[in-house]
Parts: structure tokens; C-alpha cells; sequence
């Protein structure tokens, strides 16, 4: 299973492609997930995502962007890699999240967050899930929020 993003000009969505052998590809006809409803937190598209495999079913956690180009990630899960639904967040009023957005002003990511990798948490509970991402600063634009 691989995994990609693709842009048609106008929105960003996450292709897909299945592989018997690991080194010939078939890419699926349509996109697995595309851009919420316009005017929502991840209308033009969904770019960098991190896959992680819990309980028999696949989570991506992924990049959106809002029509003020604003970055966010936000999840969604699929049984089988193909059909993907955006999940509900607690707190969020829509689909997919976001499950975490820019930090507070002065922090180091208070303008975008980004390129999401997900570590899931061991089945013993050891640690907790651990989501590594990039924040950019508002301070190294030349911007406003």
C-alpha cells in the first residue's frame, strides 16, 4: 500500500496504489480522501500524512489547509486503506478535526503545523501516542496572523 498526495489545480487529495510485490504499482482509479466542504478547516486539500495500523484498522493522520492557507492535521480511518471516513474529534464541529492547530502567539508553531508522524502508543500501554509534526513560526514571515 503507498500512499500519496496529488493536486488538480485548485484542491489538494490522497491518492493510493496497491502492490503485490512491492516494486510494481497500481494506482487506485480515484482519490481515497479529498478536501472537506468549502469554508471548513481542510477545504483545499489534504497533503503530508503518517499511517499507523491500531486494531485491525488503519488511522491517517494528515495535513490540511483551509482556504485562508492555514495548516492543520486532522484523522481519519479506513478498514482497508480505500474507503477512508474522517473521524469525529471531541470538540470539533467538523470532520477529520483538526486533531491539533497552531500554537498560541509566540509559540514556535503559531502560524502553521504540518507534516504529521504518529508513533501509536504499545498494545502494554507503556507510553503514550506520540505525534510529531513541524511548526513555523509567525515571526519568520513576513505575514499577519
Amino acid at each position: 500500500y503507498l500512499s500519496y498526495h496529488t493536486y488538480n489545480m485548485s484542491m489538494w487529495s490522497v491518492g493510493a496504489a496497491v502492490s503485490d510485490d512491492g516494486f510494481t504499482w497500481e494506482r487506485l482509479p480515484e482519490p481515497v480522501l479529498t478536501a472537506g466542504e468549502e469554508g471548513s478547516w481542510d477545504c483545499i486539500g489534504i497533503g503530508v500524512r503518517s499511517l499507523a495500523v491500531v486494531k485491525n484498522q488503519l488511522l491517517m493522520f494528515y495535513e490540511a489547509v483551509d482556504a485562508a492557507g492555514k495548516h492543520a492535521i486532522g484523522i481519519a480511518e479506513s478498514v482497508d486503506g480505500v474507503v477512508w471516513r474522517k473521524c469525529q474529534v471531541p470538540g470539533s464541529a467538523q470532520p477529520g478535526g483538526p486533531v491539533l492547530s497552531k500554537g498560541p502567539a509566540g509559540a514556535f508553531d503559531d502560524k502553521h503545523v504540518g507534516t504529521p508522524y504518529v508513533v501509536p502508543a504499545p498494545v502494554d500501554g507503556t507510553r503514550p501516542w506520540r505525534l510529531y509534526f513541524v511548526g513555523a513560526p509567525l515571526a519568520a514571515t513576513m505575514e499577519t496572523p
